[in-house]
């Protein structure tokens, strides 16, 4: 699930804060909303609008796309994908890093490669929990299990 949504994962953490609050079509509602955030909050959306603005038009579009796919997903759907994206922010950076690079390698695996895998994480997730434990603690770290 969490690798099926990174992507959109990724767009929230962009532009949640720029989209998060509801649309008014009045100047006065959104002068009234900007002057009631905390300094933190305007300077996030300054960031976040600050990373937008560099990016290219085609990587905006895409995000744009992945933004409205978030928002037509089920409530339910939405609310793990937040709880996913505040667990990620609560990692330290160098436990980011791993799960991003992971990620990466995910992405450049041939398809073949990608359905191997899976099956092994099958296998994987039927060991008894005490089998996994032992496999984890060996040299391999669990990586053939039977």
């Amino acid at each position: 699930m969490i690798k099926r949504f990174f992507p959109i994962i990724v767009v929230f953490i962009l532009l949640l804060p720029v989209f998060a609050s509801p649309q008014s079509s009045s100047e006065e509602n959104k002068s009234q909303r900007w002057e009631q955030m905390s300094p933190e909050e305007k300077q996030r959306i300054i960031t976040n609008y600050e990373k937008w603005k560099s990016l290219r038009k085609e990587d905006q579009e895409t995000l744009l796309k992945n933004y409205q796919r978030f928002k037509s997903l089920p409530p339910e759907e939405r609310d793990q994908i937040k709880q996913t994206h505040q667990k990620f922010r609560e990692l330290p950076p160098e436990k980011k890093q791993t799960i991003l690079n992971n990620y990466q390698r995910w992405r450049q695996m041939d398809p073949e490669k990608r359905e191997q895998f899976r099956r092994k994480y099958e296998r994987w997730k039927t060991l008894p929990p005490e089998r996994r434990k032992q496999l984890r603690r060996e040299p391999s770290g669990g990586r053939n299990p039977p």
